[in-house]
């Protein structure tokens, strides 16, 4: 796999924590939302298109991207780290091929305070 610019990482890193914030606050169908789903998509499937697959490693409280500690993600890292800690997720796995509302359900689980574990999809794996 080719290595993604960590930059990246970190700005599509903001922009699912700012997502899956808005959408916890939110109705889905509320003005707020669909924005900022639709730049999270586009980014992500920008990564996706130099890489069949994106995957982000919590070890710790660090993320890890190819083997490496992104230890300058900074605020929205720490709050991702917090967000798929709370789902008990420590791996995440984006693959080419996602569809904005496969992004946006599992954006949904992420937000949820109801949903305790997340399940995989076609497209995006989660694990322990």
């Amino acid at each position: 796999m080719a290595e993604t610019s960590k930059q990246i990482i970190i700005k599509t890193i903001g922009e699912m924590v700012s997502a899956v914030t808005n959408i916890h606050l939110y109705p889905p169908t509320h003005p707020q939302v669909a924005p900022l789903v639709d730049h999270l998509y586009d980014s992500i499937s920008h990564v996706l298109e130099t890489t069949p697959e994106l995957t982000i490693a919590i070890v710790d409280d660090d993320i890890v991207l190819h083997g490496k500690p992104m230890t300058d993600a900074g605020p929205a890292g720490q709050s991702f780290v917090k967000m798929l800690k709370k789902k008990e997720i420590e791996h995440l796995t984006l693959l080419e091929g996602l569809k904005k509302p496969e992004l946006f359900d599992f954006l949904n689980d992420l937000a949820s305070t109801e949903v305790t574990t997340i399940a995989d999809r076609s497209c995006i794996k989660t694990g322990k």
